[in-house]
């Protein structure tokens, strides 16, 4: 029992360090400027924002 507890104590821990580094990838820009979506395999660049 004790050890299922140590588990969920260390999913919360990740979720709440993987969550706002995953939040910080995602930003919102004006229309007109540059998009840049940094990922695993390299960096999308767009200037429409999709």
């Amino acid at each position: 029992m004790s050890a299922m507890i140590v588990g969920l104590d260390d999913l919360v821990a990740v979720c709440r360090v993987a969550a706002p580094v995953r939040a910080q990838s995602f930003r919102k820009v004006k229309q007109g400027k540059v998009l840049i979506v940094s990922r695993t395999r390299g960096a999308d660049v767009t200037s429409r924002g999709e």
